[in-house]
């Protein structure tokens, strides 16, 4: 794995038709790159089916369920990036798995990718 993909990053790119073509400016081929193993329910069930619509979602479980999901990280990353309330349990787990992994985050969440500057490393 290269590349780990934040679920709002996916969603926007893959609606953009972009999803593909962001890999590959990094060097990666979707199946090379990483998710949150709860995107497919969130896109079937969850509030993504609520912000994009029904068709939206339906259209883009087939693209989540091709890319592998990320493996969980272990907890000294995850007990440094917990109590930062800029990042959602979500992009914690991101973030602690491309740290121990040295990989690239994708995400569009400003907030996030601030706060994790100047985290000391493990």
């Amino acid at each position: 794995m290269k590349l780990l993909i934040d679920t709002d990053a996916f969603c926007k790119l893959q609606m953009a038709g972009l999803l593909g073509e962001a890999a590959g400016l990094l060097a990666a081929g979707l199946h090379e790159c990483g998710r949150l193993p709860a995107l497919p329910h969130m896109l079937r069930r969850g509030r993504l089916r609520k912000v994009f619509g029904t068709d939206v979602c339906d259209a883009m479980i087939p693209v989540a369920d091709a890319v592998p999901v990320m493996h969980q990280p272990g907890d000294t990353w995850l007990d440094k990036l917990t109590p930062i309330q800029a990042i959602d349990p979500g992009e914690a787990q991101i973030f602690a798995a491309a740290a121990e992994s040295d990989m690239i985050v994708v995400s569009g969440d400003k907030r996030a990718l601030k706060s994790v500057d100047g985290i000391a490393e493990a």
